[in-house]
């Protein structure tokens, strides 16, 4: 049993975690042993309980990221808030969460009640205003890590992804460990469920063939390559993701998220969404070297690359 919010809930947490991509993965009946999700490391030294969930990174330096509970563990793997875990994971396995007839596929659009619609002000962002080489390094130049208001927190060591409404107000922002694989949102800032990375470059250069990506990073990384670009920021296209490139009036979509399992998973949820509704094409990866998995790595091969239809019939 998990406990989400005082309730205990009988979640799957094999299921649930199955489709990480594990490093040395060693799953016995109650236990998985593999590499942290956290850093890069050789010899598995993370442990996650397939009971409640918990997880112990025995190798971790970081206090925060030593030990936690799954909704923690899990809001990673998604690559979301917090909250929008908790409230993924009550939709999923509480009964008394919501109606019975509410219990479809789209378990990723629930939301509260008073869903939060906080927008920050630009000052709120002067605490991050340093430069770090860490994006440079990745092939993304200054003005265009300005341009998406991307900063430095020196207390963190972290970089700082601002997420923007379709009008370019702040909605939330990512740190991004320079050192390590670490992540999370500030606290107070709108789901991430509800935007897309980019998304107001996108109106505002009136750009109708856009390419679309799981990560912030590679989102830059086309941008950096003269290609309009927008992440979803998960591997799951949510409903409220959709509507935002219907209202932006997109003519041609083009995937690109990662060549790997949660890469395809992204790719079958935005097929789902958008077949019929906007023209779509995907990247062709056969000619990419082995190895690379997403676009910021296959940077130096993006102009090279080739783009081809999708029979949504065939899907």
């Amino acid at each position: 049993m998990v406990i989400i919010k005082d309730k205990e809930l009988p979640v799957n947490v094999s299921a649930e975690i199955e489709d990480y991509e594990w490093e040395r993965p060693n799953w016995k009946e109650n236990r998985l042993i593999a590499c942290s999700p956290f850093r890069d490391e050789k010899h598995p030294s993370f442990a996650v309980n397939l009971e409640n969930g918990t997880f112990i990174d025995s190798g971790n330096d970081d206090s925060e990221w030593q030990k936690g509970n799954f909704v923690k563990l899990l809001s990673f793997i998604r690559n979301e808030t917090y909250e929008e875990t908790e409230e993924y994971l009550l939709a999923m396995y509480s009964p008394d969460y919501g109606e019975v007839e509410n219990f479809k596929l789209d378990f990723d659009d629930w939301h509260t009640e008073e869903e939060n619609n906080h927008v920050f002000d630009k000052d709120d962002l002067k605490p991050y205003l340093y430069k770090h080489p860490y994006l440079e390094r990745r092939g993304i130049p200054f003005n265009v890590q300005r341009a998406f208001d991307v900063g430095y927190d020196p207390n963190t060591k972290s970089i700082v992804l601002v997420w923007h409404d379709l009008n370019g107000n702040i909605v939330s922002w990512k740190h991004r460990h320079v050192h390590n694989k670490q992540f999370w949102y500030v606290k107070g800032g709108q789901p991430i469920r509800n935007h897309l990375y980019g998304i107001h470059w996108v109106v505002r250069r009136k750009k109708d063939t856009v390419w679309i990506v799981e990560s912030e990073i590679d989102a830059l990384t086309l941008w950096s390559n003269g290609i309009a670009a927008v992440a979803i920021g998960t591997s799951f296209m949510t409903t409220a993701k959709r509507n935002l490139l219907l209202k932006a009036d997109i003519k041609k979509l083009v995937i690109a998220t990662d060549n790997d399992k949660q890469g395809r998973k992204a790719r079958h949820s935005i097929v789902d969404q958008l077949a019929g509704l906007i023209e779509l094409e995907e990247v062709d990866w056969t000619g990419v070297p082995d190895g690379i998995t997403d676009i910021n790595e296959a940077r130096n091969e993006i102009n090279n690359m080739e783009t081809h239809g999708i029979n949504v019939f065939d899907w």
